[in-house]
């Protein structure tokens, strides 16, 4: 009879070390999940907000142009990352912190923009009107394009035209020229 009896003892001290196993896998769950909660809280938190950019009410025909641009622009601009928008809008798109380089797909044609405008071509695919801004700072617009697009580089020690070199592939590939 001891031999069963044993065998029994065993079977039990088996399933209490199982619920403690058990009982220590949700604890550490637990313990994994409030740490990945914490990262993203802490991450969210050291996040710059969104960047307010006005949505221009352009002609809705821009629509599919400035949809198709948003989808090719680059995550990175002047060495800043790309930035959420608010409102959230395909027709908008910003990229760093302060200052912030802008982007408005939509808006109306430069009070500049003459045939007479100076130019700067950039890879023999886009022409650009640099337009000075008060304060400081450039607004610049692809040349010759079915939809009119803006580009706000604030006053920095960068070059303006360092903007629309990497904005120009974006530009080509979706905004049909005239």
């Amino acid at each position: 009879m001891r031999g069963p009896a044993l065998r029994v003892s065993v079977v039990r001290l088996s399933v209490v070390r199982l619920s403690v196993v058990r009982l220590s896998v949700v604890r550490l769950s637990v313990v994994r999940l409030s740490v990945v909660l914490g990262a993203i809280v802490l991450v969210a938190g050291c996040s710059p907000g969104a960047v307010t950019v006005a949505t221009p009410t352009a002609d809705p025909r821009a629509d599919a142009v400035c949809a198709a641009l948003q989808a090719a622009l680059p995550a990175t601009v002047l060495t800043g990352d790309r930035r959420t928008t608010d409102p959230v809008s395909t027709r908008t798109a910003a990229w760093g912190d302060d200052p912030t380089v802008t982007l408005t797909c939509g808006v109306t044609a430069p009070a500049r923009a003459s045939s007479s405008a100076e130019l700067v071509q950039i890879n023999d695919s886009v022409s650009w009107l640099p337009v000075p801004v008060d304060g400081g700072g450039f607004d610049l617009y692809p040349y010759d394009r079915s939809v009119w697009v803006r580009v706000h580089v604030p006053a920095t020690d960068r070059n303006a035209l360092d903007a629309a070199t990497q904005l120009t592939p974006a530009v080509a590939l979706t905004v049909p020229s005239n």
